[in-house]
């Protein structure tokens, strides 16, 4: 399913229209929800400790770009196939 497919169907689903079942539609925008909740949760700590992006991303052991993917919800395939997200130690 492209994006305009995706928007098209989200749109008909909000203003109540009739839209025919999808397990693929459905699944991607499960996936999508996540994602904007893991990373709003990843912000909003950062957030309360303080930190930059680069400062968390040191923590973790990963790269600043990474965190700023997983802030903005953008999908990341390498965890996707794996079927679970890692869980890096979060600063306390």
């Amino acid at each position: 399913m492209n994006h305009a497919e995706w928007k098209t169907r989200r749109h008909r689903k909000l203003l109540g229209e009739a839209v025919d079942d999808n397990a693929e539609y459905d699944r991607l925008y499960e996936e999508a929800e996540l994602a904007h909740e893991l990373g709003q949760m990843v912000y909003d700590r950062r957030i309360v400790l303080g930190l930059s992006q680069t400062e968390l991303a040191e923590r973790c052991g990963m790269k600043q770009p990474q965190i700023s993917r997983i802030e903005g919800a953008a999908p990341c395939p390498r965890f996707r196939s794996s079927g679970a997200w890692p869980v890096p130690s979060m600063p306390t």
